[in-house]
């Protein structure tokens, strides 16, 4: 079979990148009873484990392609990322430089590398690696993103907001532009009477943080101001931006607008900077009604007059691909829970089959299945005297309303929260605790456990 071994691989490389990864792995398989260390066969059988996220096993086969074949760049890099995924950051660091060592001029190679260094808070050197694979390959959409989720990072606004529009083509996955033939607003002067659409994208959570321009962006334009947004957001949007048209589907007919932006896009147009940030806080606006009706259910609980009714969010939408990382469990959560003088709510829609006992032992009051709108969950927040959440939409909405509000940050951190502080310019009522180490989350909730005892048990968090 020797002499037909080229013909297998390819036929299995072809059931890969069609996503026939059983197909694959058989014919792979096959391959290495014939040839027990083709490095080929056993790199992309590694590839085939890590896409099925069977990575432990991915980095057996791919050791030993690499042992078979010590010299092939490519190994090295698609190792390192599947260490990366397993969350091995300096194992990861390691095989992207060892791919570097072999071929200097692998761009994708020290953007990897670029981007487990800025997981790992490391952003110069980041910054470096994402530079060095723009000098090799200057259209690198990755690494123009990457790059611009680092500047942000930092701080540095005025480079990062102009490589962050890279992120239609270098983010992952891959979101469509805005469906529309309307030229780009990035700041220009308009003229009288024209027209702007905007198109919110991404996240809930971004859609709350940079609703903030909308006003500014009314200011600018003295004609029609629209915004396409999602369903949840419509009842709130429309009661916190009067003068803004909130529109719940992408119109047919755009000729009414002259210009259209993508809300990710207006902090370029506006050239903001970290201290130009707009403040303006809330600038989200609860329903008086609904405020009321959900002032009075708590009261309905009795609770002592000295209690702080806290809300917690501890796991944000499973479809987000850094949820895992961003995760808590309630038994992690222990420790807040179980914390005197506290009442917790939770705010959470996500699922969790763990739940049920700690709002049987009355430790935990859950109304979310009320939520059938960020407008209702906005109402109790501001019932609230604090909210505690993972990295998600209800940080956002809480920050957006004022509500003092504590953030679990994943030790990678997103570019909003930069890095190495415990406030947010975009949220003034917000404290940030980082995890000091990856994926360590119980001594942030000890730090949290602590913060709420220096409160005092008869004082509240407002």
């Amino acid at each position: 079979m020797n002499t037909t071994i080229p013909n297998a691989l390819q036929t299995a490389i072809e059931h890969q990148q069609a996503g026939r990864l059983s197909q694959a792995e058989a014919v792979y398989r096959q391959i290495l009873q014939i040839k027990p260390d083709h490095p080929d066969a056993l790199h992309l059988l590694g590839m085939v484990a890590h896409q099925e996220g069977r990575n432990e096993v991915a980095v057996e086969l791919i050791g030993r392609a690499i042992r078979a074949k010590p010299s092939e760049a490519m190994y090295h890099n698609n190792l390192g990322l599947v260490l990366e995924k397993k969350g091995t950051l300096d194992a990861a660091v390691e095989s992207f430089r060892k791919a570097i060592l072999i071929k200097p001029g692998y761009a994708k190679a020290h953007c990897n590398l670029g981007d487990v260094l800025q997981s790992q808070g490391n952003l110069k050197e980041a910054i470096t690696s994402y530079q060095e694979a723009l000098s090799l390959t200057p259209g690198y959409a990755e690494a123009h993103f990457r790059l611009g989720q680092a500047l942000l990072s930092m701080g540095m606004f005025y480079e990062g907001w102009q490589e962050y529009e890279y992120r239609w083509e270098g983010g992952s996955p891959r979101k469509p532009r805005p469906a529309t033939v309307l030229p780009q607003w990035t700041g220009q002067p308009p003229l009288v009477g024209d027209s702007l659409l905007i198109f919110a994208e991404q996240g809930m959570g971004d859609k709350i943080q940079f609703s903030r321009y909308l006003p500014l962006a009314a200011d600018r334009f003295k004609g029609r101001i629209s915004i396409v947004v999602d369903h949840p957001l419509l009842t709130l949007f429309r009661r916190s931006f009067p003068e803004i048209e909130i529109l719940d589907a992408t119109p047919d007919d755009q000729s009414p607008w002259q210009w259209h932006c993508p809300l990710l896009s207006l902090p370029l147009a506006f050239n903001t900077l970290p201290e130009t940030i707009l403040r303006k806080i809330p600038y989200l606006i609860p329903d008086p009604m609904k405020t009321g009706r959900w002032k009075a259910k708590i009261d309905a609980l009795d609770l002592p007059a000295e209690s702080r009714k806290i809300g917690v969010v501890w796991k944000p939408g499973s479809a987000m691909n850094t949820a895992s990382q961003r995760s808590l469990t309630l038994q992690q959560l222990a420790p807040l829970l179980n914390h005197p003088g506290c009442t917790w709510f939770s705010l959470q829609k996500e699922p969790d089959p763990d739940k049920s006992s700690w709002v049987a032992s009355g430790k935990l009051v859950d109304w979310a299945e009320e939520f059938c709108d960020f407008d209702e969950t906005t109402a109790l927040l501001v019932n609230l005297d604090l909210v505690i959440s993972v990295d998600t939409s209800v940080a956002h909405l809480a920050g957006g309303l004022g509500c003092p509000t504590w953030l679990f940050n994943r030790h990678a951190s997103e570019w909003r929260w930069m890095r190495d502080r415990d406030d947010s310019p975009w949220y003034p009522s917000m404290r940030i605790f980082t995890q000091k180490i990856a994926g360590d989350w119980d001594e942030v909730v000890k730090r949290m456990s602590a913060e709420l005892l220096t409160m005092g048990e008869t004082t509240t968090v407002r």
